[in-house]
């Protein structure tokens, strides 16, 4: 179940990134030198980014859980767990 765990922290930053990247090259307006991925977010196809922003959230979170069980007792064991979390969160 740690593996599991792990891969799911792992998969969170190229999961965003290339839905954010299918998203910015499909939608008309967008323009990556002018606008940011969260502006993704508006308009009718906007459902799709606030997806991605939740599932790469629970994957980070999945991750930081998967961080503890595998630093249990190691260095950085205290802390890295919980500011993994908090990046989660954070989305």
């Amino acid at each position: 179940m740690t593996r599991i765990l792990l891969a799911c922290g792992i998969s969170a930053g190229p999961w965003f990134l290339c839905v954010a990247l299918i998203q910015g090259l499909t939608r008309e307006p967008f323009d990556f030198t002018r606008n940011t991925i969260s502006q993704l977010s508006l308009g009718e196809l906007g459902w799709i980014q606030v997806s991605s922003f939740v599932i790469t959230a629970l994957l980070a979170i999945a991750g930081s859980i998967g961080l503890r069980q595998a630093l249990r007792g190691a260095p950085g064991g205290t802390w890295a767990p919980p500011l993994v979390a908090v990046f989660g969160a954070s989305f």
